[in-house]
């Protein structure tokens, strides 16, 4: 499947909040994502943060409503510790950030965050820098 097709594709975000313009912000929400922090100066908590990497992918495998990013072991960006990042649509909301509450490993802190206003055209920037490289 091509990503242009996905449910978390910018197309899709940018279709969903034209389709939505009249209404509250919290309706025209259409992506969220979340960060996993880990203490990127120990090793095994980068291992530990990879395995669970491998685990969301596999739990949610069934699913296009989510999407698994790079995995970025040091400081970038705003980001002060090593992360990884998971973009899911409002449809799989429940089930992940639930599932997120209870799986996560002590050690890795996470954050949850609506793509909304400003965000989405930050987020439609970095995605336009990441596909032309």
């Amino acid at each position: 499947m091509k990503r242009h097709a996905m449910p978390t594709s910018p197309e899709t975000l940018v279709r969903y909040r034209a389709a939505h313009v009249g209404g509250p912000e919290s309706r025209r929400v259409r992506l969220f994502h979340s960060h996993a922090y880990l203490d990127h100066r120990v090793a095994h908590r980068i291992a530990e943060a990879r395995a669970f990497m491998g685990l969301i992918r596999r739990t949610f495998a069934g699913t296009a409503h989510l999407e698994v990013h790079s995995f970025i072991p040091a400081p970038a960006g705003p980001h002060p510790r090593g992360s990884f990042e998971v973009l899911f649509t409002r449809e799989v909301f429940a089930d992940y950030v639930s599932w997120l509450m209870f799986a996560r490993p002590e050690r890795l802190d996470r954050s949850v965050a609506s793509i909304s206003g400003f965000a989405v055209h930050h987020f439609l920037e970095r995605l336009a820098v990441q596909e032309a490289t």
